[in-house]
């Protein structure tokens, strides 16, 4: 009972809300439906000369609407709480929201200095196991002594308007052996053995990990009730299987009444990593050659995307978390992508590069992922001073003085043509089931609050090292369209798209965006005509072609002398209407150079200047 003082009585009050508030409910109770839709995010990253709010601005100039940041308690800690609320203020000024925040990392006072593992001291918090609430004791709701807990409460509560997933630590299935790949049934594995101490980068036991997602949750949503609690950048689905078999007993994770939830109570959305051209989705071993046989193209590295997706659902629904017994839980991936050149075995080239992003993005659709993060904003090295693939992977190209012009890569034309194009839409799996779509095609349908569709195709790649690939395709009947606008990876860049009619027009391996053609030319189907832009051209070389008639057509780059440098079609059968090629000329010598396109019954030449 409160004591008759008024402080006290005031306390007293300020006490009870508190306990009032928190919250009486799992995620075995309840999961809220995400209404938000599919957003399209990135890794900032730090670069040196850049403030956090440039970066992003820059974001935004290629299409990306929500941020993946961290904010440690080591961080924090030091500089104080609301060090970048101002920051995170600015993201939603600017259009970036419902990000997803990376959190853990003590300060070193907060550290446990516990060694679980002989020679490596843990790398999360002291104090984990003391009680997480005191009834405003101290004059917060939580217990002082819980370092992780007050972090956590202090952290919600200064950035809650700004994040709406909060990702527990960031990889902590992090490997330094392959037992977190091994089957059931060899030594140490992870699906029968908790993760050893040693074996990972987190150097805690499974139970501290389950115990600081139950911080989180409770304490989090106690805080922000819309928020969702996120695993950290899964790499392993052994790794989720022990967390959701996992109490956060520290006596081997045992359900007693005190510790009465597995680790699946405590956490909303299943956050994964994947990196296709590390995670063994390019190669499989060939007995035939002793040896490993590649695929190193985009749908190979799409493929491994939503295996590894769908292997980490299938241990959440062995762990019924079905919409029956359990609510489902949600996905994100919050890293992913794949190098623009290679080193050693990698895949690498700009064309797989951002076929691949397109080509995930429409898996997260289907897949139902409801944020994609790739790695990262820009590259972290000059390409001539390039040694590893993760440093290959920007949107942009490393950045300069802020105050100078930034170059931006085609995967980030493929991401703002993407996000202009595809964001606000959903995928439609009802249309896309009509549209027919043989074994070497692929894609889907999505239309907006209007009704209005648009459809993503490609021929599916199948040869190592190459993006080449071909397939025809026609809309069938009941959709009614004569006509089709085609827009390429780089529309936000030339602003420029193709009229094809609907018959066996040609797909390739770069994905394209399809709409039906209401809107042509003045001039369309008038004459047969040829352009390259820019004309003069430097890296980049984009070339539209107007037919008049169905028919083969040959296109060639010829230089000076009348020699063919490349051949963009020979004797291949194409629609009347625009056609759209892209051609990388980092390569070519500078001088001069003629597009020769040679129909059945005509020869058009366009001259270009290579500086």
């Amino acid at each position: 009972m409160c004591n008759k003082n008024l402080f006290t009585f005031i306390l007293c009050l300020f006490v009870q809300c508190y306990t009032f508030g928190q919250i009486n409910y799992t995620a075995h109770d309840n999961i809220p439906a995400y209404q938000g839709g599919f957003h399209f995010g990135i890794n900032p990253g730090a670069h040196s000369g850049w403030t956090d709010d440039q970066l992003g601005d820059i974001s935004r100039d290629i299409g990306i609407n929500t941020f993946r940041p961290a904010l440690p308690e080591s961080f924090l800690d030091y500089w104080g709480y609301d060090i970048r609320l101002d920051v995170f203020q600015h993201y939603s000024e600017v259009g970036l929201e419902d990000n997803t925040v990376f959190i853990g990392y003590p300060a070193l006072e907060h550290r446990e200095d516990t060694m679980h593992c002989e020679g490596a001291f843990s790398e999360t918090f002291a104090n984990l196991y003391e009680p997480i609430w005191d009834d405003g004791a101290n004059g917060t709701p939580v217990n002082e002594e819980n370092y992780y807990a007050v972090y956590c409460y202090k952290m919600a509560q200064t950035y809650k308007n700004h994040v709406k997933f909060w990702e527990i630590w960031n990889e902590p299935d992090f490997s330094f052996t392959i037992k977190a790949v091994e089957p059931p049934g060899t030594e140490g594995n992870w699906w029968e053995f908790n993760p050893d101490p040693c074996d990972h980068a987190f150097r805690a036991p499974i139970t501290h990990y389950v115990r600081m997602l139950r911080i989180s949750y409770e304490v989090i949503k106690t805080v922000d009730p819309t928020a969702y609690i996120c695993t950290g950048g899964l790499g392993y689905p052994s790794y989720l299987d022990a967390i959701l078999r996992n109490t956060d007993n520290p006596d081997n994770g045992l359900i007693t009444s005190e510790f009465a939830h597995t680790g699946g109570a405590y956490f909303d959305v299943v956050s994964f990593h994947s990196y296709p051209h590390i995670d063994n989705s390019l190669r499989y071993w060939n007995n035939d050659i002793n040896g490993f046989s590649y695929t190193r193209h985009s749908d190979a590295a799409v493929d491994g995307f939503v295996r590894l997706k769908k292997e980490f659902e299938e241990v959440v629904e062995r762990y019924e978390y079905n919409g029956v017994t359990y609510p489902k839980k949600m996905y994100m991936v919050t890293e992913t992508n794949l190098p623009r050149r290679r080193y050693g075995e990698s895949a690498g080239s700009d064309e797989i590069q951002r076929n691949f992003l397109t080509k995930a993005v429409m898996a997260c659709y289907q897949e139902d992922i409801i944020q994609l993060h790739p790695y990262s904003l820009a590259e972290l090295e000059v390409e001539t001073q390039a040694q590893d693939p993760f440093q290959m992977m920007g949107m942009y190209e490393k950045l300069t003085s802020p105050d100078q012009p930034q170059t931006v890569l085609p995967s980030g034309y493929a991401w703002k043509t993407m996000a202009h194009l595809l964001q606000n839409k959903k995928y439609d799996a009802a249309v896309t089931a009509t549209m027919n779509l043989p074994e070497n095609i692929r894609g889907g349908a999505f239309f907006d609050e209007n009704g209005a569709q648009i459809f993503v195709l490609w021929a599916v790649t199948e040869t190592d090292n190459s993006e080449k690939a071909k397939a025809f395709y026609t809309f069938p009947e009941s959709f009614g369209y004569d006509f089709l606008d085609i827009k390429h990876w780089n529309f936000t860049q030339t602003q420029r798209s193709s009229i094809v009619a609907n018959n066996e027009f040609l797909l390739t391996g770069e994905p394209v965006f399809i709409e039906e053609a209401t809107v042509f030319p003045e001039d369309y189907l008038q004459k047969v005509s040829i352009q390259g832009f820019p004309n003069p051209f430097r890296t980049t070389l984009d070339i539209e072609i107007n037919l008049t008639n169905f028919g083969e057509i040959s296109l060639e780059l010829v230089d000076a002398r009348g020699v063919v440098t490349h051949t963009f079609v020979k004797q291949e059968f194409y629609a009347p209407g625009l056609h759209q090629f892209n051609f990388s000329a980092e390569n070519l010598p500078v001088g001069v150079y003629f597009l020769k396109l040679a129909t059945e019954n005509r020869l058009k030449v366009h001259r270009l200047l290579k500086f």
